[in-house]
C-alpha cells in the first residue's frame, strides 16, 4: 500500500504545480492587457478664481484665467 500512497502524493503535488503555472500565465496574461489598454485623456482640474470688490477675477500663482467651453470663468493650471 505504501507505494501507492507515494504515487497520489506525486501526482497530487503534480496537479498543484500545473495549477499555479496555469495560475502564473493567466495572472501574466492579464497584466499584459491591462498595460496595453487604451488610456483615457485626464480631465483638467479647475479652481474658482477670486473677485475683488469691482469684480475683476484673479487666480493664484501656477494658474491663469480661462473661460470653460460652457462659459464659466475658472483659474487653470499653467503649462
Amino acid at each position: 500500500m505504501e507505494p501507492r500512497l507515494v504515487g497520489e502524493k506525486k501526482l497530487r503535488n503534480k496537479g498543484l504545480k500545473d495549477m499555479k503555472l496555469k495560475l502564473a500565465a493567466f495572472g501574466a496574461f492579464a497584466l499584459v492587457l491591462t498595460a496595453c489598454a487604451q488610456q483615457e485623456e485626464p480631465e483638467p482640474v479647475y479652481v474658482q478664481p477670486s473677485y475683488d470688490k469691482y469684480g475683476a477675477a484673479s487666480c493664484p500663482t501656477g494658474y491663469q484665467l480661462a473661460t470653460t467651453e460652457a462659459g464659466q470663468t475658472v483659474c487653470s493650471p499653467v503649462s
